[in-house]
């Protein structure tokens, strides 16, 4: 099992109901306003691997399952709570639970799918040396699927095999253990970013309480560096 961070922002008044009924009935993948399902691209792996232009039709048939955001380490979910959610009148609540590893995969949206996609848009970087960067978020299990990637210009097939290293349980270990902050889109800033399968039972649930804003990290890595 492995330890997470989920951050969101809910109304003051309603702030200690909600820790209340997270104790007790666990993360549906709903709170704080957002939902998320995703078809769970570990069980296509070999085909989207041979064939990377089938994704849309592989996610078209596949099962969408619930899943619910959530960071490796506190100042990312900490940053999702108290900035990015963040409303006049909420508060940000921060949520520690354990999730098996196999229900874990990258939140590949606001950083790697960028780079994948646009890491020669502007002729800045090198592909060595857009992947170096990426190998310290991601771990150099990352390199197979960002140099397929690069080979090709069709950004379907980019988005796929970034989508594919998302899965990947050694991208994943490495992204976990990642303690380099980055900044993706939309101001998204945090050291890990992952998906996780809902819902989250109880008895999994560790800890609900007040996010603290002042451990927000400051980043080292942003979209800049890499495209």
């Amino acid at each position: 099992m492995i330890k997470m961070f989920r951050g969101i922002s809910v109304p003051m008044a309603d702030a200690p109901e909600a820790k209340r009924r997270i104790m007790a009935s666990g993360l549906s993948g709903d709170e704080g306003g957002s939902r998320w399902k995703s078809v769970w691209l570990s069980r296509h792996f070999n085909e989207l691997w041979e064939h990377p232009s089938l994704f849309r039709e592989v996610t078209q048939r596949g099962v969408n399952e619930s899943a619910l955001f959530a960071c490796g380490e506190e100042g990312g979910a900490s940053y999702y709570a108290c900035a990015h959610h963040a409303k006049p009148g909420n508060t940000g609540l921060l949520i520690v639970f354990l999730a098996p590893e196999e229900s874990i995969a990258v939140d590949c949206r606001d950083f790697l799918c960028p780079a994948f996609q646009l890491w020669d848009s502007r002729n800045k970087f090198s592909q060595d040396a857009v992947g170096s960067t990426l190998a310290r978020l991601y771990g150099d299990a990352i390199l197979p699927y960002f140099r397929r990637a690069a080979a090709t210009k069709n950004q379907q097939e980019r988005i796929t095999l970034c989508n594919l290293a998302s899965f990947d349980q050694k991208v994943v270990h490495a992204h976990y253990a990642n303690s380099i902050p980055f900044r993706g889109r939309y101001g998204v800033t945090c050291a890990s970013s992952f998906i996780v399968r809902a819902p989250i039972p109880a008895a999994s649930i560790l800890d609900v309480c007040s996010a603290r804003g002042e451990v927000i990290p400051v980043p080292q890595v942003t979209l800049d560096d890499v495209r």
